[in-house]
């Protein structure tokens, strides 16, 4: 609706709703394209920069919050969906995947595990 009506339309605004759907999508694993397309269009409304003053949210912050448990899990496959995600957020906004790589180091730890082992290497 936003991108229809432009700066008329409701801005995307983090919820208690939104942050269960998020955590749905991350937790099955389907389809990794359909997932990364979904995180992306959730990216790219968040960082939507025609927000008013009050309507601003740090982007960085968001992103540790919803991606942290998938980055930090034992699970290979929600690390995946964790990564996948990750890499939506850097593809979408290069300055706040990095500030969010900053904010802790779960997110830097599950990429260089990745790197390290690859869950589908053996």
């Amino acid at each position: 609706r936003r991108r229809r009506l432009g700066k008329k339309g409701r801005v995307l605004m983090p919820s208690r709703p939104l942050f269960r759907c998020l955590e749905s999508a991350l937790k099955t694993s389907g389809s990794e394209e359909l997932l990364s397309c979904a995180m992306a269009a959730i990216w790219v409304l968040f960082a939507d920069t025609d927000r008013s003053e009050a309507e601003k949210v740090d982007i960085a912050e968001l992103g540790q919050r919803i991606l942290e448990p998938f980055l930090g899990s034992q699970d290979v496959g929600h690390q995946a969906n964790g990564l996948s995600a990750m890499a939506a957020l850097l593809a979408c906004s290069t300055k706040d995947a990095a500030r969010m790589l900053q904010l802790s180091q779960v997110p830097f730890t599950c990429i260089m595990h990745a790197i390290q082992q690859p869950p589908f290497s053996k």
